[in-house]
């Protein structure tokens, strides 16, 4: 659903991604005993910076569970773990016409920053 059709994962990758990303943590929200979101978020360590910040890397709550609270705990959550690991920033991206999520970021007590995001895809250098 997140992703669409085309670009699902596996159960298998998900697995190996977990094997093999020890600075992931995936909360899984379920309402009812019926899955209802989920949430990625990494540490980002360097050598250059003493301070590693943690990103949400994807956040998503079903159509039908959005407005209960859900993405709310989850935040409070992703927030309360790595809080207790001393990470001081939490930091997360999302599309500039993706009005609802940044009205939903900006309530959980984020701020917009002057950064810009760049892009290139690897593929395309072969």
């Amino acid at each position: 659903e997140f992703n669409g059709e085309d670009g699902t994962s596996t159960e298998e990758q998900a697995a190996r991604s977990f094997a093999e990303n020890p600075l992931e943590t995936v909360l899984l929200a379920f309402a009812d005993g019926i899955p209802a979101g989920f949430a990625c978020a990494q540490i980002h360590r360097s050598a250059c910076y003493p301070l590693a910040p943690a990103e949400i890397t994807e956040f998503y709550v079903r159509e039908a569970f959005r407005r209960r609270k859900i993405g709310s705990r989850m935040i409070v959550e992703i927030q309360r773990i790595f809080r207790e690991q001393g990470i001081l920033e939490l930091l997360l991206v999302t599309g500039q016409q993706n009005l609802p999520a940044q009205a939903f970021y900006e309530s959980c007590g984020y701020r917009r920053t002057n950064h810009f995001i760049y892009l290139k895809e690897l593929l395309h250098e072969l």
